[in-house]
C-alpha cells in the first residue's frame, strides 16, 4: 500500500531541505572546489554506510522511520 500524498511530498521536502543543509554548511566551511568534494564524498559515504547497513542488519534502520508502523501479519 502506497504512503499518502502528503507523506511523500513532506518526505521529498526534508530530503531536499537536508541536501541543501548539508551543502550550505560545507561551503560556508571551505573553498567551493573542496567543498563540493567533501559533499559529495559525504554523501557516498552515507550511502554506502545504509546500502552496507540494510545488507547486514536491516532492522537497524527501522530507527530512522520510527513514525511508520509495522504492516498487520497476514
Amino acid at each position: 500500500m502506497p504512503a499518502p500524498r502528503g507523506t511523500v511530498v513532506l518526505l521529498r521536502v526534508l530530503g531536499v531541505s537536508g541536501l541543501v543543509v548539508s551543502l550550505l554548511l560545507c561551503l560556508a566551511v571551505d573553498h567551493a572546489s573542496m567543498a563540493a568534494l567533501v559533499w559529495f564524498m559525504t554523501l557516498a559515504g552515507a550511502a554506502l554506510t545504509i546500502a552496507f547497513t540494510a545488507a547486514w542488519k536491516a532492522h537497524w534502520l527501522s530507527l530512522l522511520v520510527a513514525w511508520v508502523r509495522p504492516a498487520p501479519a497476514r
